[in-house]
């Protein structure tokens, strides 16, 4: 297979903890977990050596790593996968982040020779440049820059050079958006990391922008110019679950060369064996009727038959009681089943005066009425009497204050 694509990487956190409570909850899956991720560049160089894999270029967008200074087989691991990677024939380029950067004395891209090309530069300028027909019909430029705490400003706005002519450029950067409804203003502001706006870059004739530093993966169109964050492929907690793939870089046989722009797309894919094992978001709704182990069944019952997946698990709705998602949780470890309940957006309702509640001359009244009798002749079940009485209570409106969401 030609190789005619490129594969865009950015904030793999190499090293990176894995979150303690999935640790504390379940050992055995968080160490799976953490050797997924920090493994995770060898199983792309064994994708990337087989004949069939269309890449011929690594971009790899910052924060490769999650210190500047890893442990030493995490680095010796890394620098032997990328040499990988090199030996077949493919492009590497490494632009450090902020977190693995490079003005550190003892930093990781300064204690040896780096594979491939590592920016280093503080200004935006030309570091690779591919001939038309090595990867690309067009002539390929790829520019960067690294940033330097210290010699750099937080923050600081980066001023790209044009493209050529009889090229096609791609801006490869660890940078926050700053052009205006893109991002958060928040994020853009005194961090150690270029600003970039993406409507300069698309004047100035390129064709991608190749972005490192948000975790959410987003891409955007901006006057015929692509720019990406990939995001982590795979996250180290519930709060970062991680995008669950990869972005590939083609282009469209449609693509017209044009003032320095050419027709791109963004692929993403997940070949198989890349992530062994990934967060599954999950959502229930809850009533006050809900005991946690009906939560339990309901959430086995929607669970993938494989055993590659850690739950995240996000509660919503109405409860009873404050530990209802603790409760759910105990359950959850004591079935052996790797769901986190990582977020609850519940209300807690206040305690119920039935008898008072039945002394009412209204429908509510009236109801309890009913359903007080109904128990005395009936005898059902308490937990289904109780689940009929909240359902009707939902339906009346009643109880029409509760607690902010916990």
């Amino acid at each position: 297979m030609k190789r005619n694509a490129i594969l865009h990487l950015a904030d793999l956190h190499l090293g990176a903890p894995v979150f303690s409570g999935l640790r504390n909850a379940f050992p055995d899956i968080a160490e799976r977990l953490q050797t997924a991720r920090d493994r995770l560049l060898g199983r792309l160089a064994d994708w990337i050596l087989d004949p069939d894999c269309p890449v011929g270029l690594l971009l790899l967008a910052g924060d490769l790593f999650d210190h500047h200074a890893p442990r030493p087989e995490l680095e010796d691991q890394a620098i032997q996968d990328l040499s990988r990677i090199i030996a077949a024939g493919v492009k590497v380029v490494t632009v450090p982040g902020n977190h693995d950067e490079l003005a550190y004395p003892n930093s990781v891209y300064r204690r040896r020779s780096w594979p491939g090309v590592l920016v280093q530069n503080r200004e935006p300028r030309p570091i690779l440049e591919l001939e038309a027909g090595s990867l690309f019909t067009q002539k390929l430029v790829i520019v960067s820059a690294s940033f330097h705490r210290g010699l750099n400003q937080p923050g600081e706005v980066l001023d790209p050079p044009e493209v050529p002519a009889d090229a096609m450029g791609i801006l490869l950067l660890h940078a926050t958006v700053a052009d205006d409804g893109f991002l958060p203003e928040f994020l853009a502001e005194a961090e150690s990391v270029f600003r970039t706006f993406l409507r300069t870059n698309a004047a100035r004739g390129y064709s991608y922008t190749a972005l490192g530093h948000i975790h959410r993966r987003s891409t955007w169109t901006v006057n015929r110019m692509l720019a990406c964050y990939p995001g982590p492929p795979l996250g180290t907690s519930p709060s970062e679950l991680g995008s669950g793939s990869f972005v590939l870089l083609r282009q469209t046989n449609a693509g017209r060369f044009t003032s320095g722009q050419a027709g791109l797309m963004v692929e993403s894919i997940t070949p198989p064996g890349l992530l062994p094992c990934r967060w599954l978001p999950l959502e229930e709704n809850v009533t006050p009727g809900d005991r946690p182990a009906e939560i339990v069944e309901r959430i086995k019952a929607r669970l993938p038959s494989d055993n590659d997946y850690i739950g995240a698990l996000t509660l919503t709705g109405t409860v009873k009681s404050r530990t209802f998602a603790e409760d759910c949780q105990a359950l959850f470890i004591q079935a052996g089943l790797p769901i986190i309940v990582a977020e609850t957006r519940t209300r807690q309702l206040p305690p119920l005066d039935l008898d008072l509640l039945a002394k009412e001359t209204s429908l509510v009244g009236e109801w309890i009425r009913l359903w007080q009798q109904w128990q005395e002749q009936e005898q059902p079940d308490p937990a289904f009497a109780e689940q009929v009485l909240w359902e009707a209570l939902a339906c009346f409106g009643q109880p029409d204050k509760s607690e902010e969401p916990s």
